[in-house]
């Protein structure tokens, strides 16, 4: 497993090649490519996110780092089918049969904010009529409601 590194982070970078490559399945890399499983960004908004997107790497957080370094180990990445909906009674309207990459803000219930690359899959309601919609943000799939979304913006990628 590959993990890079983008921007300025609250550490210097050897530090945290040295401890990603002390973990027990993942070794720095200091360019993003197709085979890169993780990218560190301090801004997504940055064409190493934007590509790192396009290659299907997950973009993470600082926070997320030192998560993943406190357990020693990376998350191994789900595939894109892996998902078992924890909304059951979401009907589902709309599948996108060629899923676009969107750079997402969103907030979730406890009000704690998150940006992902995300592509997404399908929308669809519950019986109550809340909108959500699936998504793929790079590790795994999710289940997100569209009136915490803070914004949304499709990204470029040809």
């Amino acid at each position: 497993m590959t993990v890079a590194i983008t921007g300025t982070l609250s550490k210097p970078r050897d530090e945290f090649a040295m401890r990603i490559n002390a973990t027990s399945n993942a070794r720095f890399v200091t360019k993003v490519a197709g085979d890169t499983d993780y990218l560190v960004a301090a801004r997504f908004d940055t064409v190493k996110a934007r590509d790192a997107a396009i290659y299907g790497s997950t973009i993470i957080t600082e926070r997320d780092l030192e998560l993943f370094l406190e357990q020693q180990a990376f998350p191994v990445r789900a595939h894109r089918d892996t998902h078992v909906s924890n909304w059951p009674d979401i009907i589902w309207t709309d599948i996108v049969e060629n899923p676009e990459l969107f750079l997402c803000e969103y907030e979730d219930a406890s009000g704690l904010k998150s940006i992902r690359y995300i592509s997404i899959t399908k929308h669809g309601r519950n019986k109550e009529g809340r909108e959500y919609f699936e998504a793929f943000d790079g590790l795994k799939m999710k289940t997100y409601r569209t009136d915490r979304v803070l914004s949304l913006k499709r990204i470029e990628t040809s």
